[in-house]
């Protein structure tokens, strides 16, 4: 009942015309050096001041060396020109996120500081929230949003449950897209990307004037992609194809200075196709070290693997007997026999800002449909040969489709700014329907077919193993997981920041949000299912289970500001809020599907500076940190008594790092700059034991002290840009060198040395043309430029005896390539 009276209550004051929320900022100055990790001062071109930038961080516009808290700033201008496609490109190119790509991007993740989700289990939710113009998304898998029309990105760190609130534990990424304009004329501007690889994008976007008092801008995009990783199999498709396309119309009518309305619709579609996968290349050293994770015992299971990748035919044992990051043949072997993935998208909002003498009032109301429908196969992927089918091994292999319905409503008073006073202060509503289907089909002749009722594998059958025939159609021969989960949340919060200027550059800060939050799950195996009596329920494995959960909280954070003219430093102490997580998978038991984990509840201190100094031609910005996330959700491998995967409370966990960016002019038309972040501590610190059952007796795990994973020690970046009038003076030419690095890190939280992440450099080289007046602008490009082969995550689970060996993903930058794009406005 109270979330329907709130959302009555919202949509009767926008009927009346009291608007709110939307991020109606200022346009921000451009942002070149879009790359440097933690500078929230981050200039752009050569005659861009950082005390231009103006960003909506805090929920009201404002300057961005006001913003205490680190904050990083990505112009729209250099993600058109970096030719990145999509927001999670853009997101790898900024070391202070650690985005890692998997084949099914439902478990592609996020981390900010440290902190991250890890699961391809729908009921668990994503620790850095993702907000495009005041919406909230719902999935970390909607991080596969095209990068189109975008004026800027604002990465906020830590903790930002006051004034967003909604999933914000490790921070915040904020979308702000380009929008309407009244204007006499109309305007516009295309744009052609091109790629190797068979890459061709086409963007296009239009502002025209309707009357005086209102505006229709309309952007629309097609692209295609052939895919980067080449296939073994003539005629068949290259790992990486995708093709798709969207379009976004908004209108605008502004009657008088003090009322706008902006409506916005759009919709997108994208076929994803085979996953480009590589086989990583392994020692005998690895596979001990796996055997030992596995089993306890080194020797125990080596033999066994030894044997199964011999006969795979596609993982090599290293000669030299080292450890390497090389990957051994970066080419797919896979068949175009599927539907491998797609997704489609549409939404629907308005906005509306009504200005008064003494505050301003904002109202946002969405709507969103996502369907992603994916189809990895895992089996396939890792041993073709074994079969007498190109199709591997099996032809369902996580497939099913994963929807989100979600639909949020907001209003906010931000008050004047000229004062002493000032405040923001609102009310929120949302609501998500997760709805996930899924169907597994494995091939028993493949893998129970090397294990004994002990769960460990017998030796390698001999003779020949190209003969097991379970998708020639052998009648038993597969075991089939097939299941359906919902989750409806609702999520109603009232929150108010107050910031007060009591003398000189002083300014004291607080701010709090009462939440109030249900979900309700429900899992359901289905008649197909051939699990669901073994793992679910044996006296009722199809009957469908569900719970709820109920509960309130609230954050806050306080601190403070003191600006001395060109530097401005600044102390918090913040919360924030998660809500609880289910393990609500295939292979969960019913009693622990029906159990929900904790609720995340993060608490950060932090201090920092940021300086503009020499008429802005040198600025920089140090952060140091604490953060402890209470009662951390994550995905691990448990042995209760087979291998599965499952989300546990892991108890808490600590990270402590630095983090420090700086740009500065060394000469006319040079500018030079970069990042750095130090994550010292990223650990979990309490005693929590993990079943973890070989041959019938429990030895629980302890991960107390274990490494976080996707968080690298060390992360930098670097670059220089140089400006000139060349070849003529109508003409500007731009020469940009970026560099970028990430440490090792683990993909999981179990410590297997097969899940470690090598670390990487990569370089990258830039040159822009365009005259004076900016009417058009030519950008080439070469990517990792010294062919630097690297990887984002080894494939889990990191079970040879289940994989046939180790898998890697390869991001579309593995290997050197080559691009161009053309921009034409009007």
């Amino acid at each position: 009942m109270r979330h329907r009276l709130l959302s009555s209550t919202a949509l009767v004051l926008a009927a009346t015309g009291t608007p709110a929320l939307a991020q109606v900022a200022t346009p921000a100055a451009t942002s070149d050096a879009s790359a440097s990790p933690v500078s929230a001062s981050t200039p752009g071109t050569a005659d861009a001041s950082p005390t231009d930038i103006v960003v909506t961080a805090q929920r009201r516009e404002e300057k961005l060396f006001d913003v205490p808290l680190t904050v990083n700033v990505i112009s729209g201008d250099a993600i058109e020109k970096k030719n990145l496609a999509t927001i999670r490109d853009v997101l790898e190119h900024s070391p202070q996120v650690n985005y890692q790509q998997t084949g099914d991007s439902r478990t592609d993740t996020l981390s900010i500081r440290g902190i991250s989700s890890v699961s391809n289990a729908s009921g668990v939710e994503p620790d850095a929230a993702i907000v495009i113009d005041g919406e909230t998304l719902a999935r970390t898998m909607q991080m596969n949003y095209d990068a189109v029309d975008i004026d800027r990105i604002e990465i906020l760190e830590g903790p930002q449950g006051t004034l967003f609130g909604k999933n914000a534990v490790a921070g915040l990424i904020n979308i702000v897209t380009r929008g309407p304009k009244l204007s006499d004329k109309t305007t516009g501007e295309i744009k052609l990307d091109l790629a190797q690889d068979n890459e061709y994008r086409l963007k296009a976007s239009m502002n025209v004037p309707v009357g005086d008092t209102s505006a229709l801008y309309v952007n629309a995009y097609g692209a295609y992609q052939g895919g980067w990783e080449k296939n073994v199999h003539d005629g068949e498709p290259n790992g990486g194809a995708e093709k798709g396309a969207g379009i976004r119309v908004q209108y605008l009518w502004k009657p008088d200075p003090t009322l706008s309305i902006k409506l916005k619709g759009e919709y997108s579609y994208k076929k994803t196709g085979i996953i480009p996968y590589a086989f990583k290349e392994l020692s005998a050293d690895d596979v001990h070290k796996a055997s030992a994770t596995l089993s306890g015992d080194p020797n125990l299971m080596a033999q066994q693997f030894f044997n199964l990748l011999s006969n795979s035919g596609i993982n090599l044992v290293s000669s030299s007997g080292v450890s390497t990051p090389i990957i051994n043949g970066t080419k797919s072997y896979l068949y175009d026999d599927r539907t491998w993935g797609k997704t489609n998208s549409y939404a629907f909002s308005l906005t509306a800002e009504k200005k008064l003498d003494w505050a301003t009032i904002h109202y946002l109301g969405t709507y969103r449909y996502y369907n992603l429908y994916s189809n990895d196969n895992e089996w396939g992927v890792s041993a073709p040969q074994l079969t007498n089918s190109p199709a591997g091994l099996n032809t369902l292999n996580y497939a099913g489709p994963s929807r989100e319905r979600t639909v949020q409503q907001e209003l906010r008073l931000e008050s004047d700014t000229s004062g002493r006073l000032s405040y923001v202060a609102g009310a929120f509503y949302y609501f998500n329907d997760n709805y996930h289907r899924e169907t597994n089909r494995t091939c028993n002749d493949a893998v129970y077919g090397y294990y004994n009722g002990a769960g460990y594998p017998d030796p390698n059958p001999t003779g020949p193993v190209d003969n097991f025939q379970c998708t020639g159609g052998y009648t038993g021969r597969y075991t089939v997981n097939d299941f359906q989960t919902r989750i409806k949340t609702y999520n109603e919060a009232f929150f108010g920041d107050v910031q007060y200027n009591p003398i000189g550059g002083l300014t004291v800060f607080a701010g709090a949000r009462a939440l109030w939050e249900q979900q309700h799950m429900t899992l359901q195996h289905l008649p197909d299912d051939t699990t669901a009596s073994y793992f679910f329920n044996p006296d009722d494995p199809f009957g469908e289970v569900s719970a709820s959960s109920h509960r309130n909280a609230i954050t806050h954070r306080v601190g403070f500001k003191y600006n001395f003219g060109p530097v401005m430093i600044y102390g918090t102490e913040s919360t924030g809020f998660k809500g609880v997580s289910w393990d609500n998978y295939g292979l969960a038991s019913a009693a622990r599907a029906v159990d929900p984990l904790k609720p995340e509840k993060p608490h950060q201190w932090e201090a920092g500076l940021r300086a503009n100094l020499f008429h802005d031609r040198l600025n920089f910005q140090f952060s140091a940190f604490d953060l402890r996330d209470h009662d951390f959700q994550a995905r691990t491998i448990i042995r209760d008594p087979r291998f599965q995967l499952a989300v546990v409370d892991a108890g808490t966990a600590v990270t402590r790092g630095l983090e420090f960016g700086i740009n500065a002019t060394l000469a006319k038309g040079l500018r030079a700059g970069g990042g750095y972040t130090y994550l010292g501590k990223a650990t979990l610190v309490d005693d929590v034991l993990i079943p973890n059952v070989i041959r019938g007796v429990n030895n629980p795990i302890n991960y107390k002290g274990a490494r976080l994973p996707n968080a690298p020690k060390n992360a930098y970046n670097a670059y220089i840009d140089y400006t000139t009038d060349f070849p003529s003076p109508d003409l500007t030419s731009e020469l940009r060198f970026e560099m970028r690095h990430r440490g090792q890190q683990q993909s999981v939280l179990t410590e297997d040395p097969l899940q470690e992440v090598a670390a990487y450099t990569i370089f990258d080289l830039y040159y822009t043309l365009a005259p004076k007046d900016s009417r058009w602008s030519a950008t080439l490009y070469v990517k990792n430029i010294t062919n630097h082969l690297y990887y984002e995550r080894s494939y889990e689970p990191a079970v040879m005896g289940f994989t046939y060996g180790q898998m890697a993903y390869l991001p579309r930058d593995y290997a050197r390539y080559f691009g161009a794009n053309l921009r034409y406005k009007f």
